[in-house]
């Protein structure tokens, strides 16, 4: 599909294919990381067949929430890698590539910051990562108090993985409730179950069954803040990933109205599984069978 065109696609769905929350993205050869991690892609949504779920769940309104972890940093760099532009001085020190619209800029990998003639350019300068919820900045979604609603998440990332949360010190918030129902187009075993965070890696997806009460706060709504907080673990040491990079900021401003609704809690379910996803957690496995995969990652990927 060329700039400014559109087009129809059709994929067919097979019958056993179990429904859930899935992403698409372009996939140009050495421009995938760059495209998709600068906000072009989206969600496609299987539905649950009429029936497959309990009633409390078919009902509740659905919200598809397409999140961007925009780094323009990351984005720079790897435009450089993929077009071949990228000027090695020292291989820690990177110079990228020069155009009308930017200057010459210099990664270093080791900070994993970038320096602009020679000056560090730091946070809060436009190249520090923001999330983005279906393209707008800090968005704000009006809820009823008390109702549950479904939320599809979708998140695109470059490096960096992300956690939504509220604030650890909400007393003067909403407080909001979070049911995992799903996790990457697979419902869970047993559901929901409730969760303090969603953790979200590049092209990850989660179902969460979500609500808000006010409390005592404000019989005319309140008001929550969704944050999320970003994690750079470049390097895999022995079974642990060091975070060498950590950043939190708002990400949704939340609105809830008063209500009649009840307070009531979500009842455990489960959902018939097509026969590719059975579960094999206790199948009797030969020892000749066991293996041990490790894929230790140094970082930058180029050495």
């Amino acid at each position: 599909v060329q700039p400014g065109s559109s087009d129809e696609i059709v994929l067919p769905i097979p019958k056993n294919h179990m429904a859930g929350t899935h992403l698409y993205h372009p996939h140009f050869h050495h421009s995938t990381a760059a495209q998709a991690g600068g906000g072009a892609h989206g969600a496609i949504i299987v539905e649950d067949p009429p029936g497959s779920l309990p009633k409390f769940i078919e009902d509740m309104e659905e919200k598809t929430l397409v999140l961007s972890l925009a780094n323009p940093a990351k984005v720079m760099r790897f435009e450089a890698w993929g077009h071949a532009t990228l000027k090695k001085g020292k291989f820690w020190k990177q110079q990228l590539w020069r155009n009308p619209v930017y200057p010459d800029w210099e990664w270093d990998a080791v900070s994993g910051t970038l320096n602009e003639h020679s000056s560090l350019t730091g946070d809060h300068l436009g190249i520090d990562p923001h999330v983005y919820v279906n393209g707008q900045y800090i968005p704000k979604v009006t809820l009823k108090e008390n109702k549950w609603y479904r939320f599809r998440f979708v998140l695109a990332a470059i490096e960096m993985r992300v956690e939504l949360h509220q604030n650890d010190h909400s007393e003067d918030q909403a407080a909001c409730e979070y049911q995992l129902l799903a996790k990457d187009g697979i419902y869970l075993h047993e559901a929901p179950q409730r969760v303090h965070r969603i953790s979200l890696v590049s092209g990850s997806r989660a179902d969460v069954a979500f609500r808000c009460s006010c409390g005592f706060l404000d019989f005319n709504g309140c008001t929550a803040t969704m944050n999320f907080t970003a994690l750079w673990q470049p390097m895999g040491v022995g079974g642990l990933a060091p975070t060498v990079e950590s950043s939190t900021y708002k990400m949704m401003r939340i609105v809830t109205e008063p209500s009649a609704a009840k307070s009531t809690p979500l009842e455990k379910f489960s959902v018939r599984r097509p026969c590719y996803l059975a579960d094999l957690r206790e199948a009797k496995v030969p020892l000749r069978n066991h293996h041990k995969f490790e894929m230790p990652q140094m970082y930058p990927m180029i050495l």
